[in-house]
């Protein structure tokens, strides 16, 4: 068998028990959800396994995946940063137009001035 027609990797006894004890220290409980920095995919990549397979015994034990209101908190201010700084990218992008179009009209005028004074 090559290794494009191999069956994939089942989730065995070892395995759950390796997601289970990771998922206790991590997850908190299904109303607050994971602990700060961890996600289904993070729990996944930590300890090497496919994130379904996360999201199956965490789902089958612990629950399902509640929002942390940490998380929620800081991704409604990441929101608002993110629209301050895209008006303030606009603004510069605006301003920057205006100058470049000055720029253009003073290097036009010198060009004038220069072949006036010849």
């Amino acid at each position: 068998m090559t290794a494009s027609t191999q069956d994939p990797r089942k989730l065995g006894r070892d395995e759950r028990r390796l997601i289970f004890a990771k998922l206790e220290d991590v997850y908190v409980d299904e109303k607050t959800g994971y602990a700060m920095g961890w996600t289904d995919q993070k729990v996944a990549d930590d300890l090497g396994v496919p994130r379904a397979w996360v999201t199956t015994i965490r789902d089958e034990n612990f629950g399902s995946l509640a929002a942390n209101a940490e998380v929620s908190k800081d991704m409604e201010e990441l929101h608002q940063i993110k629209a301050l700084v895209n008006s303030g990218v606009e603004f510069v992008e605006k301003e920057l137009a205006s100058l470049k179009k000055a720029q253009r009209q003073v290097v036009a005028m010198e060009s004038r001035l220069s072949k006036a004074l010849q």
